[in-house]
C-alpha cells in the first residue's frame, strides 16, 4: 500500500509529499526482494537441500498480484525451494 497509495495521504502538503513519493520508489514486496537475492551461491546451496525435503501448497495473494503486480516472484522463489503445489482459485 505504501508504494501505490502513501502519497495520497500527503497530496496536500508538498514537503512530505516529497518524502513520501521517495519512500514509495524504494518500497519492494518482500518475495521481490527476495527473488533479487536468490542468484547469491549461499542461496543455491539452501535451496538444493531443501526442494528435496519440502512439498509446499501455494496460493496467490490477491493483494500482491492485483495492487503490484507480483506475481512471478513467489513461484520463482518457492520453485527453487521446494516442490510447489497450486491450490485451485477460488
Amino acid at each position: 500500500m505504501i508504494r501505490n497509495y502513501y502519497r495520497e495521504l500527503f497530496a496536500a502538503d508538498p514537503v512530505n509529499l516529497i518524502r513520501a513519493e521517495r519512500l514509495a520508489r524504494n518500497v519492494c514486496e518482500f518475495t521481490e526482494y527476495i527473488d533479487s537475492k536468490s542468484q547469491d551461491p549461499r542461496f543455491s546451496e539452501l535451496s538444493a537441500t531443501a526442494k528435496s525435503q519440502s512439498k509446499v501448497a501455494f496460493h496467490e495473494s490477491c493483494h500482491a498480484k492485483r495492487e503490484l503486480g507480483v506475481e512471478v516472484q513467489p513461484k520463482a522463489i518457492l520453485d527453487k525451494i521446494a516442490d510447489r503445489v497450486e491450490l485451485p482459485q477460488a
